[in-house]
């Protein structure tokens, strides 16, 4: 729910510009309660003119969860 904001409004801009995002966030699994980290990665387009615009919004949504664990420890790791 903390990191929802931020991801809507990186959608939000690729759709306003009509341009590709990247975002990673956590979400909070409904059957465990466990944190996962998704990647996201898209790109909106736009086909027609005016009021015959049709918009879509194309992409692929990875669970990054083992890695962004492995990378918060190295972090961890490192400032030891």
């Amino acid at each position: 729910p903390q990191d929802l904001p931020n991801h809507q409004a990186i959608v939000a801009s690729a759709i306003e510009r009509r341009g590709s995002y990247f975002s990673q966030y956590r979400m909070r699994r409904a059957d465990d309660g466990r944190t996962m980290w998704l990647e996201e990665r898209g790109h909106a387009e736009a086909s027609g003119e005016g009021d015959t615009e049709e918009l879509r919004v194309v992409g692929v949504t990875i669970d990054v969860t083992e890695r962004r664990t492995a990378e918060l420890a190295l972090e961890q790791e490192r400032e030891w």
